[in-house]
């Protein structure tokens, strides 16, 4: 295989962002004793691979790795664009420096180059979306997006890999401004940027955890999600 021999001859080897395709299209038709179809266990992961690829956002807002709360901040009036530039560097440094395995990065990584083939993207931003805007719905918050999408630029800088910064913080805006709901420009996007699109929808709903308005108690709904993805996980691994 090319990417062996690339490997043993020193030459770089694409990393593959998302899972393969199932070899043949998931049916109802496979089910046995035990053990649910593979339409099923499809569906069921469209939820349970977001739950997962979210608690890792939330396992880092709760605990961090130090990065300074204006990460990716936007430029500020009194910042020239020498000096943005120069900070925007040393936050990609900083984040590129504290990659280190098994950190909520990685993890968040592995459960899209493990689980969730590219096309399970859509459906699967679509659904975590829809459980960002239950949270608000129920409780009744009135967020601006223009602050929403500026606190959650912490948690997507320090989680999403560099090469999606860009396409990253532009979903973030759009995805604030729809509330969550995969719009056209939203889908246009992610067609074009599913991983960009993955890392801000998750960065949006963790920030909605920390706020009291939204989620009250943050810790106790964060374990209720856990409980929640571990018991439907039992059905497809």
């Amino acid at each position: 295989m090319k990417q062996v021999r690339d490997q043993q001859e020193g030459r770089p080897v694409p990393v593959r962002e998302f899972a393969r395709e199932p070899r043949q299209p998931p049916t109802m038709d496979d089910a046995k004793p035990g053990r649910l179809s593979s339409y099923t266990r499809w569906e069921i992961g469209k939820d349970v691979y977001g739950w997962m690829i979210l608690l890792s956002y939330l396992e880092y807002a709760r605990d961090g790795d130090g990065f300074p709360a204006d990460l990716f901040a936007p430029r500020r009036p009194d910042e020239s664009e020498e000096d943005f530039a120069t900070r925007w560097r040393a936050d990609q440094l900083l984040v590129e420096t504290s990659a280190l395995a098994g950190n909520p990065r990685v993890q968040v990584a592995e459960v899209l180059s493990s689980w969730v083939p590219q096309s399970m993207v859509q459906a699967m931003v679509t659904r975590l979306g829809a459980w960002g805007t239950k949270l608000l719905d129920e409780s009744g918050a009135s967020l601006d997006p223009v602050s929403w999408a500026s606190g959650a630029r912490p948690l997507l800088g320090g989680l999403c890999p560099a090469a999606h910064w860009d396409a990253s913080l532009d979903q973030l805006e759009t995805l604030a401004d729809s509330r969550l709901v995969v719009t056209e420009p939203a889908r246009q996007q992610l067609l074009q940027h599913p991983v960009a699109t993955v890392h801000a929808t998750a960065a949006l709903i963790a920030w909605l955890y920390g706020q009291k308005e939204v989620v009250p108690d943050r810790a106790a709904a964060t374990f209720e999600l856990a409980d929640l993805a571990a018991k439907m996980g039992k059905n497809i691994f």
